[in-house]
């Protein structure tokens, strides 16, 4: 694809090494809407929530459609013969042991969403659930089965998709490590033209929306834990204040590389949220904790396929777009990001190995989490513990810190747990500049260091700019926005997987660079 002279003198001379047309392209819209929110903040709101309201009206099906058929793919590949496929040569071995390449896929992926939200969502299902419901007890199931259905299988086999696409791409059919690469058995050669081009930018785009929503998320829970413990204000600047403490240190993680930085929180991240977890479980009400897994657990396993298609919760179309087209939305636009890292370390595995590590797993340790946090807030609020449910209906950020308060040593808790939040805000932002970084290099594994940090600062802008732009409000607007075009791009990647495999092409040479 021919380039303007101009574009490629300015990349010489600010000795990048990039795909120009993807980096100024991506850079430029992401900086328009920057400045578009920072000018005209209330225009944007205004514009945001009329986009989601019409996508969620009449798009709201495709989204469920889309997350059931990768599901449904994800365990045939598992359960049949293609299990066997291997993301590489016969002679390669993985990179990465299984406790490390667990901790950093689950620490990019949704790690910082687990404190968030797993007290504060069940209780805000079972405050208000989307449908009546004809008993206390059925509505603390429904509310459960809510959460599990979005943190759960759903959820994590999108990432799956994504990141299977990348790797076996790059590793059984030689490409380049970019989300265009993928397409390449549906699209051929235009995956290196202009079509290639538009589908990283989609890439970008979406991956860096969706990390600054999830940073915007961890700076307000941060600012409302270091409030609960200390008193400090808890406010948008102290917020943004945050947010560029968090960039500034995912920044020199980033520049660390991926062996050194962010391999080393990936692991510290999920050392210390396992053992947060057993305390809660034997200091708490063990017997509740214990019950809830195989209560709310055995719930979900029971129903998950019943809201396969589309979600049998019923609700308003406002319900739908505030929580499950929302949800969809953020684990689409993250998909990118969390599937080409997942690439990068799980060369060597076979694809059933990939599945049981990206899909299953997780699934099991995000459920168990959520069952016992969970469950224990249901138990409180059920016993009328009327100050969690305020904590809940006021502030969803409080909600964990509220929560801990009824365990010993709760002080000490509350300050672990916004250690673990700050480790899981760095590798999410630190994992993700780095990917941006490969897409935008055309598949470059060793891109300047000065790219990273462009990239990781850009994020802490982005995530500044929705919390001044109202908060919460324009991050879920912006996640189902964002989601759609991906969406599509998801469905192809199936069916170019699906084609490469049954045809079992062999390992070819690379495809062409970009960049050349």
């Amino acid at each position: 694809m021919k380039r303007p002279r101009v574009v490629e003198r300015f990349t010489k001379l600010l000795q990048l090494k990039t795909d120009p047309g993807v980096f100024f392209t991506s850079a430029l819209l992401i900086a328009g809407f920057v400045l578009f929110g920072i000018v005209f903040t209330k225009t944007a709101v205004r514009i945001f929530g009329t986009a989601q309201s019409l996508i969620s009206s009449s798009m709201g099906w495709f989204y469920h459609t889309t997350v059931t058929l990768c599901l449904i793919f994800c365990l045939v590949l598992c359960c049949t013969k293609y299990g066997k496929v291997k993301l590489g040569k016969p002679e390669d071995h993985p990179e990465f042991g299984y406790l490390t390449w667990f901790s950093m896929l689950f620490s990019a992926g949704m790690g910082i969403g687990i404190l968030f939200w797993s007290v504060a969502e069940p209780i805000t299902h079972l405050e208000t659930p989307p449908v009546q419901t004809a008993s206390a007890e059925q509505t603390a199931l429904l509310a459960m089965d809510i959460t599990l259905l979005h943190w759960g299988l759903h959820g994590w086999c999108i990432f799956a998709v994504a990141g299977l696409g990348m790797a076996h791409a790059a590793y059984r059919r030689g490409q380049l490590l970019t989300f265009r690469a993928v397409l390449f058995p549906v699209l051929g050669k235009k995956t290196h033209g202009l079509i290639g081009g538009i589908v990283d930018i989609f890439a970008i785009l979406g991956t860096m929306f969706g990390v600054a929503t999830s940073l915007g998320f961890g700076a307000q829970q941060l600012n409302a834990g270091l409030s609960h413990l200390t008193g400090i204000e808890h406010s948008v600047r102290v917020q943004i204040l945050l947010i560029v403490f968090i960039t500034a240190l995912a920044t020199a993680s980033v520049v660390s590389g991926l062996d050194r930085g962010i391999k080393l929180l990936s692991k510290l991240a999920i050392l210390m949220a396992i053992p947060l977890w057993l305390y809660v479980i034997i200091a708490g009400p063990t017997s509740v904790g214990l019950e809830s897994i195989f209560v709310y657990g055995g719930n979900y396993l029971r129903t998950v396929f019943e809201h396969a298609l589309v979600s049998s919760f019923g609700g308003s179309v406002e319900w739908q777009s505030d929580w499950t087209l929302f949800y969809w939305g953020w684990w689409i636009a993250w998909s990118p990001f969390v599937g080409l890292f997942l690439a990068r370390i799980s060369k060597g595995r076979t694809i059933r190995e990939f599945m049981l590590g990206v899909l299953l797993l997780p699934t099991l340790v995000t459920c168990v989490w959520f069952c016992v946090f969970g469950g224990m807030g249901i138990d409180r609020v059920e016993n009328g513990d009327t100050e969690l449910v305020t904590a809940v209906t006021d502030n969803f950020s409080i909600a964990i810190f509220v929560f801990f308060n009824d365990f010993p040593a709760s002080t000490a808790l509350s300050a672990v747990s916004l250690v673990v939040i700050i480790v899981f805000f760095v590798t999410s932002s630190d994992s993700a500049s780095l990917v941006i970084d490969y897409i935008a290099s055309g598949g470059d594994r060793n891109p300047p260091k000065r790219q990273r940090v462009f990239w990781a600062t850009l994020e802490g802008v982005v995530a500044a700019v929705l919390l001044l732009g109202g908060g919460i409000a324009p991050m879920r607007a912006f996640q189902i926005m964002t989601g759609l075009p991906l969406a599509v791009i998801l469905l192809l990647i199936c069916f170019s997987v699906a084609r490469s495999l049954i045809r079992e092409e062999p390992i070819v040479a690379s495809c062409p660079s970009p960049l050349k």
